[in-house]
């Protein structure tokens, strides 16, 4: 923590986080797959749990982003691909919410990884509100005293909230992480006593639920914080262009959404719960949407945006989850 944001845009897109992406992207696909090392797989969401809002107040806290904005990021993509998967529960005759019965249901989603995205919108649409009203160091040190009572007492808070109605628990799960996530954008920010003793009291929280073993946050929490805080603070930085890295970067959100059909499709064949299924189902969803961003441009309005090439036309909406900014 303390480095100072700089620069425009194209010049701060970091190649290392584009990468950090396809492999967190990878380790969800793995998580899904039912192959060994649910835990260390796990950590792939928390990485994109602590990118998408510390890379809005890193990169972004001047520029307040309506709630419309946000929505064609999340919300449409996670509408359609409701309708997607409710059709595919219906012919396979599931119930059509994956909640089971949970009268939050609807914002659980119709797949067990839907619920992301209305919860996304929801943490970064809150943050937007709080640019204007908070100045950085407040909502910093806010950030930061709420992570750590977060992180210090999950042993208290965890257990019970397994039981939750979805998708509560998983909101749970994932506060203290997006909390952690807007103190990282926003160590930048403050003095540099501040961003030491605020990242010192997140290390130590950090350190205190590795020890507890709690299955699903100990192992990812820390596992996650460790490869994004170095990638985000230190990572080499690209001067912008085309790169393979940055364009495969650029097909995880649709990877993210159509893995669950493409794992029940691939482990038909390979069979359930081992890495080549996750393997393939991950290469089969990175070629399928690929493929679609140049062929089907409007398709980008539900797989998110490609990077603009000479011979694409590029559908324009915000990047903040899956492209850096």
């Amino acid at each position: 923590m303390g480095k100072k944001d700089g620069g425009n845009d194209s010049n701060r897109r970091n190649e290392s986080i584009e990468a950090l992406r396809i492999v967190a992207a990878f380790a969800i696909v793995l998580f899904h797959s039912g192959a060994p090392g649910h835990d260390l797989a796990y950590s792939g969401l928390i990485v994109f749990l602590l990118l998408s809002p510390g890379l809005d107040c890193m990169f972004n806290w001047e520029r307040v982003r309506s709630p419309a904005l946000l929505a064609k990021t999340f919300i449409i993509p996670w509408l359609f691909w409701m309708v997607v998967y409710g059709a595919l529960n219906f012919l396979r005759g599931l119930p059509l919410l994956a909640g089971h019965g949970s009268p939050f249901g609807i914002f659980y989603g119709t797949a067990p990884h839907l619920w992301f995205m209305p919860a996304m919108f929801a943490a970064l649409a809150a943050l937007n509100v709080l640019k204007p009203r908070m100045s950085p160091g407040m909502l910093f040190w806010l950030a930061t005293l709420g992570a750590a009572a977060l992180l210090t007492t999950a042993s208290l808070w965890r257990p019970p909230s397994t039981g939750w109605s979805e998708p509560l628990g998983q909101w749970m799960q994932a506060a203290p992480i997006v909390l952690v996530g807007i103190a990282l954008g926003l160590g930048g920010k403050v003095p540099r006593w501040a961003a030491i003793a605020g990242g010192s009291s997140l290390a130590i929280s950090l350190a205190i639920v590795g020890a507890t073993a709690l299955p699903g946050v100990s192992i990812p929490y820390v596992l996650g914080t460790l490869v994004t805080v170095p990638v985000l603070w230190f990572g080499p930085r690209s001067i912008g262009g085309t790169g393979i890295i940055r364009q495969i970067s650029a097909c995880m959100l649709g990877v993210y959404l159509s893995h669950i059909f493409l794992l029940s499709v691939v482990s038909r064949i390979t069979g359930h719960g081992n890495y080549l299924t996750a393997i393939l189902a991950f290469s089969c969803a990175l070629a399928i949407v690929w493929i679609a961003q140049r062929i089907v441009p409007m398709s980008q309005f539900v797989i998110g945006p490609a990077i603009p090439g000479r011979r694409l036309a590029p559908v324009t909406r915000s990047r903040v989850l899956w492209r850096g900014t």
